[in-house]
């Protein structure tokens, strides 16, 4: 795919033709641009709440002063490649698309974040662990669970899987087990001990079956379980037992945390997405109707479906539903790719930011969700009055925004 295929369309800014006069056919409304010179050279590429206004601002002559420091961008701007998008999710996602086609070599640098993590867990060894990781590779002994935004999100997991189930710290003494010295782990009775022979192979993969097990069922049943359990014990007054199912009980919780609400095996990670769309003429009022655009997300893709009313919110429900049924049928074990564990790095990082969205909904597919369930959704999400609607949506999009840091000095008007 050409970069260029990424925009609706293109607009000629002859060097001595007025800039207001000139820019009349660009969007007034959300969208990304990309200014370039006679031989389609790429100049800046940036995105904004009013691609009209932000292209008008950026090429006038007052860009050159003191204190904006610029460069003159009128003189050697030719063309405007421009991309109208209705959502800050949106617009985000074709800001970051286009960066990989137009900045190849450099975009990562405008993108310090395109890692991500993954819980991993490798049969093929003689003793199974549970170990971190951000590669994905496609083997039927290899299971993930994920992902995860960051390094340190991930090591917690880990600890609170190896604390709920006493498994194995130090991976590394499994070759050599059950024929050496307990680590110290062991000797705090805070592992299985398994390398040293005091519990058996066969009762370590249990306990890694058990661990396996509550990272791919609702975490609520897991948590009923050892209720269930810690209840039968305290009646047998064992209270010290009970206790200790009690404190793991509270470790389940924390994978209940906003920490890992998007935390799953990878094999059902698929998230359904509905933002606002464009809006379109209605026949029978002067007003102009809402439509609502839907996303299947899914660990190697981000898939759009075509846009449809708000009042057929039953029919976009189905339609990415059936998207979705699609996908799992086409699923196979598969490499992800470096650009694509990239896309769902950046991904990851904007779900785990969704809550800051406006109108916009984001569902695990694994809530088990039919039509008319989803459509209720859609329709109260969009539905819904917020009197700072207008000042949240200007948070969400930044305008002129080229580097995409966390630094504030590099982030300049909002709308």
């Amino acid at each position: 795919m050409s970069r260029y295929d990424f925009f609706d369309g293109c607009l000629l800014l002859p060097p001595q033709a007025d800039l207001n006069q000139s820019t009349l056919d660009l969007p007034a409304s959300p969208g990304v641009c990309l200014f370039s010179n006679d031989n389609n050279q790429p100049i800046l590429l940036l995105y904004g709440a009013n691609l009209r206004n932000l292209v008008r601002r950026r090429l006038s002559d007052e860009a050159d002063d003191e204190k904006n420091k610029r460069t003159r961008l009128r003189p050697v701007t030719t063309r405007l490649w421009f991309r109208r998008t209705y959502s800050p999710f949106e617009t985000h996602l074709n800001y970051f698309n286009i960066s990989r086609e137009v900045y190849p070599a450099t975009y990562r640098e405008f993108f310090p974040r395109l890692d991500t993590w993954f819980i991993c867990l490798n049969r093929r060894n003689k003793y199974p662990f549970f170990a971190r990781t951000s590669t994905v590779n496609p083997d039927e002994q290899m299971q993930y669970w994920g992902p995860l935004p960051t390094k340190k999100s991930a090591d917690l997991c880990l600890e609170i899987l190896q604390n709920i189930f006493n498994l194995c710290r130090c991976p590394h003494l499994l070759e050599k087990a059950p024929q050496v010295a307990a680590c110290s782990y062991a000797q705090m009775n805070r592992c299985a001990a398994v390398c040293d022979g005091t519990v058996s192979r066969q009762d370590y993969l249990e306990l890694i079956d058990q661990a396996a097990m509550l990272l791919n069922q609702p975490l609520q049943n897991s948590i009923v379980l050892f209720q269930e359990k810690m209840n039968q014990l305290s009646k047998n007054l064992q209270y010290e037992q009970a206790q200790q199912q009690k404190e793991k009980i509270e470790l389940i919780k924390k994978l209940q945390s906003p920490a890992f609400r998007w935390f799953a095996s990878l094999e059902k990670f698929s998230i359904l997405a509905f933002l606002p769309g464009a809006k379109v003429k209605n026949p029978k009022s002067r007003m102009l109707r809402p439509t609502i655009t839907s996303f299947l997300i899914t660990p190697s893709r981000i898939s759009q479906i075509e846009s449809l009313p708000l009042a057929q919110a039953q029919q976009a429900a189905s339609n990415l539903l059936d998207h979705l049924h699609l996908a799992k049928m086409q699923s196979v074990p598969e490499l992800l790719e470096n650009h694509q564990i990239e896309m769902l790095a950046w991904t990851v990082h904007l779900l785990y930011k969704s809550d800051q969205q406006p109108r916009a909904l984001f569902l695990r597919a694994d809530e088990n969700l039919d039509v008319l369930q989803l459509a209720e959704k859609i329709i109260t999400c969009f539905t819904k009055k917020s009197a700072n609607n207008k000042r949240q949506n200007g948070k969400n999009l930044k305008l002129d925004n080229f580097n995409l840091t966390d630094n504030p000095e590099e982030r300049n008007d909002s709308c």
